[in-house]
């Protein structure tokens, strides 16, 4: 996009008087303006901020913990995981804004490798700072999520306990919706298919999953 900012200059405004006793007789030089357009080329910025299959902008399923960008920040925690029916502790970043979190990565189990070479195995997108290429993120609603993917499933997963859409157009990427926005009763280990009408209106993503 170009922008055009006008110079103005202004070339002199001559003026005589006469004696003060006498009639004076003025002579003026109208003001005049010159525009000349200057162009200003406007930077080029790169969205750095997609959400899609595999990666949360910078940050990347199976890749160590990449160079933060500038707008970011880094803390370190640790997390319990369920792995084959058991608690596993897991290195966690949460990385933050000046603002909010907004994305925790969970990192590999350390089989006794050097942190930075743990790659990232599982993401959670807490913000809206990150969207899809469609516009979908966290705090859009279900009614949102319908239109932009006609295809999306959604459904109780018993196995975390969570209502999850998951869309064909995102592989291991999973809309975790708010439950207090469902209508039907849901619980148990058991997987329950759910529609469009079985939620609220004002019915929102929680937060995205990407593994």
């Amino acid at each position: 996009m170009k922008k055009i900012v006008y110079s103005f200059g202004v070339i002199g405004l001559l003026v005589s008087c006469g004696g003060s006793t006498e009639e004076t007789t003025a002579s003026e030089n109208k003001d005049t303006v010159s525009q000349e357009p200057v162009v200003m080329e406007e930077p080029v910025t790169e969205n750095s901020f997609v959400l899609e299959s595999g990666a949360v902008g910078a940050f990347k399923i199976g890749e160590p913990l990449s160079a933060l960008p500038d707008a970011l920040k880094n803390r370190k925690a640790t997390i319990m995981v369920m792995e084959d029916g058991e608690e596993v502790e897991h290195d966690q970043h949460i990385i933050f804004n000046s603002l909010e979190d907004v994305v925790e990565l969970v990192m590999e189990k350390n089989d006794a490798k050097a942190e930075e070479d743990l790659n990232i195995q599982e993401m959670k997108v807490v913000s809206n700072y990150y969207e899809t290429a469609d516009g979908i993120k966290v705090g859009a609603t279900v009614s949102e999520l319908v239109v932009v993917y006609p295809d999306i499933k959604l459904y109780y997963l018993g196995a975390r306990g969570e209502i999850i859409g998951e869309t064909s157009a995102y592989t291991g990427v999973q809309f975790v919706i708010d439950p207090s926005g469902c209508t039907k009763k849901v619980s148990g280990k058991k997987d329950i298919s759910l529609s469009e009408s079985n939620f609220k209106d004002d019915a929102k993503i929680q937060y995205i999953r990407v593994y």
